[in-house]
């Protein structure tokens, strides 16, 4: 079942894990596997969310934006006690931009959007 960032207990026990951050138009489900074979491949616990507006997840705020997502994706590695991303397309963004100010060990990028002219650091919504 679903549960909000704000609703897991902060977890230290075992390895650190894996955040896996998903694009835009997608869910989570389309991850789930590729977490799973990662997770068993890294023998870490892998984890995915939903972004705001998505699968049952917390809507987007009037004042959403990268800003948003990445604090976010901050508190679902804080509360699950993952060191390293994996992101995917706008997912990608929002990681890229949350390695300028997040402690994060490791980050890897599968085709990231990124902004050159600033445009993507505005307000966008899909």
């Amino acid at each position: 079942s679903f549960r909000t960032p704000a609703e897991l207990e902060p977890t230290t026990a075992g390895p650190p894990g894996v955040v896996l951050l998903h694009g835009t138009l997608v869910t989570d489900a389309l991850y789930r596997p590729f977490a799973r074979k990662l997770s068993l491949l890294l023998g870490r616990p892998v984890h995915c969310y939903n972004r705001r507006g998505r699968a049952g997840s917390s809507p987007q705020p009037d004042d959403y934006s990268v800003k948003t997502e990445v604090s976010d994706l901050a508190i679902v590695m804080h509360q699950t006690g993952s060191t390293d991303v994996v992101a995917h397309s706008y997912g990608g963004f929002v990681a890229l931009e949350a390695a300028r100010t997040l402690p994060m060990g490791r980050l890897v990028t599968y085709d990231a959007a990124v902004s050159l002219s600033g445009n993507l650091s505005h307000r966008w919504r899909p």
